[in-house]
Parts: structure tokens; sequence; C-alpha cells
């Protein structure tokens, strides 16, 4: 693969700026995961919204940690939708989030409710960026 340099000159001097593929735009990954409240929890109105229960819902925050703890990413969790006709035994309260995360080795993904689940890149990789995350009802 060929790497590509940027060089700026400018008129008033020999001053040239080196930019690097690396340096010229951080990598980034495009991660979307799904978030499913099962049994009690999975609250829903008679048109398939979703409520959630007090830490699941619309807005709450979804916390993605490098390796080393440090908060990368925060992101929102999208509106409830009730998965419950589609006959997956799993179903419930499915809620969306979708997040621009830094590339690291290790990804730490905390749930509104706490939770943690830890992903190396490689596994996410594999996933083509997708996690999904399912949480009984809570005692």
């Amino acid at each position: 693969m060929r790497k590509l340099w940027i060089v700026a000159v400018l008129a008033a001097g020999v001053t040239a700026v080196l930019v690097s593929p690396a340096s010229a735009a951080a990598k980034s990954h495009s991660l979307t995961g799904t978030i499913t409240l099962q049994g009690q929890a999975a609250l829903s109105t008679p048109d398939g919204v979703c409520t959630g229960d007090g830490d699941i819902h619309q807005g709450a925050s979804v916390t993605i940690r490098n390796g080393s703890g440090r908060i990368v990413k925060v992101a929102p969790l999208g509106p409830g939708r009730d998965s419950r006709p589609s006959g997956d035994p799993y179903s419930g309260c499915v809620f969306a989030f979708n997040v621009k995360v830094p590339d690291t080795r290790f990804y730490v993904i905390k749930t509104p409710r706490g939770d943690e689940v830890t992903y190396s890149k490689s596994q996410l990789s594999r996933s083509k960026w997708q996690v999904t995350l399912a949480l009984g009802t809570r005692d």
C-alpha cells in the first residue's frame, strides 16, 4: 500500500509541513448496538413503543471506555421498539445506539444500568462493529 504524504510549501519561505495519513485523520469505527430489555422490564404501549424502565429508556447514556478506563465516547439510546411480534425467544424492548469510536485495542461498553461488557478490537471487527446486549428483569 502506497503512503500518501501531503506537503504544503509557503511562498514566503522554504517552510514545509508533512502530514502522515495516520495523523491527518485518526482512525475511527462506527459502533452500533442494541440493548434488549426482557421479561417484566420490557414495558410497551399497545402501538409497540417501549418506555423501558428507570435506567434503560430513550436518551439514557451508553458509555464506551478504552482498555485503560478512559471514556472515549458516550452515546444516547434511541427510542425503544417492541420486538415481541418477531417471535424471537429473547424478545422484549429494543433500544439502539450508534457512535463513532476511536481506534483502540479494547472497548468497555457500559449500559445505563451499570452492566459492563469488554470487547477486543478484533472481536468487534469480526462482528462488523455491531453488539447485541440483553438485560433481564432486575430483582
